[in-house]
């Protein structure tokens, strides 16, 4: 299993601590769709994770965590 940890500096988020998984697979692709910056929506570390471009309002991704 790998693991990859964000650098606070390229991530702003103000929740409560939440360990999340992801299929690297499904995160590269939705990745690879966004040139600059996502915005992620958390509800749970269970419930599916929203993807937004920021600069493309319209695209919308959906993502179904792993169990960590």
């Amino acid at each position: 299993m790998a693991k990859e940890e964000l650098d606070e500096t390229s991530v702003s988020y103000d929740g409560p601590s939440l360990e999340i998984g992801f299929q690297a697979r499904y995160l590269n692709d939705i990745t690879d769709q966004i040139d600059v910056e996502a915005e992620f929506a958390f509800a749970d570390s269970a419930a599916p994770t929203l993807v937004r471009d920021t600069n493309l309002p319209t695209a919308l991704y959906v993502l179904m965590p792993m169990r960590v």
